[in-house]
């Protein structure tokens, strides 16, 4: 799911997805604890729709 195997430094010296835009970065981090029921819907929803946990919550997010 998504680039987390790129969290390393890159060739372009920086960190995060390879290729992403500067533009494009997120500049806020987000930690929350789930229950088993939540984050297996969480996870099924993501995988549903084909993107990863975090644009799953920012995409649910933004449907509100």
């Amino acid at each position: 799911m998504g680039c987390r195997r790129f969290h390393s430094v890159t060739n372009r010296g920086g960190r995060g997805c390879p290729g992403k835009k500067t533009e494009d970065k997120l500049t806020r981090s987000l930690h929350v604890r789930l229950d088993e029921e939540s984050f297996k819907k969480l996870d099924r929803y993501a995988e549903d729709h084909g993107m990863d946990r975090s644009t799953a919550v920012r995409t649910i997010l933004n449907k509100m």
